[in-house]
């Protein structure tokens, strides 16, 4: 028979053991979704340069554009806006699953004192590291943003 002392280690033992895997898989998530994030990101800003070079193409062929005009921003803002959505919802995403690892790493610390295993838990990331962290999405709808005043400025023309 397991004395009352016994079982609250057991149970103790149960609640760190479940709350570090809780914390592992929590941050090999949000890793995974960063990763994901920014690929999506890439290909989008890849697929999105082709297709507006395929359209300013398309324009001047029916001379709606002059030979070095790009397409008009409110078109190329279709695009931004478009990554802006996914930016967002990648960062919602992030957002919710390091919330979670942040609830779990307080009840990690919460057992200081009851702690089985002894092992310290290291401080979170700073605030300044989640800013860069959930700025790394928003990046890709800056630089598209910034680009068409650049290729307006330079005359450059998109072409293939």
């Amino acid at each position: 028979m397991t004395s009352p002392a016994n079982t609250k280690n057991i149970d103790v033992v149960i609640k760190e053991q479940t709350l570090r895997s809780e914390i592992q898989h929590c941050r090999e998530l949000v890793i995974s979704i960063m990763r994901w994030g920014v690929t999506v990101l890439i290909g989008m800003e890849t697929s999105l340069w082709f297709m507006r070079m395929h359209v300013t193409e398309h324009l001047a062929k029916l001379d709606n554009l002059q030979a070095d005009e790009t397409i008009p921003f409110v078109r190329w803002l279709f695009g931004t806006v478009f990554m802006l959505i996914v930016a967002c919802v990648f960062y919602a995403i992030t957002r919710y699953v390091g919330l979670k690892l942040r609830d779990y790493r307080r009840q990690l610390l919460d057992m200081k004192g009851e702690s089985i295993t002894g092992i310290e838990e290291v401080q979170g990331a700073s605030s300044t590291l989640r800013f860069t962290i959930y700025g790394l999405y928003f990046i890709f709808p800056l630089i598209d943003l910034i680009i068409y005043p650049l290729i307006q400025a330079t005359r450059w023309r998109i072409t293939i």
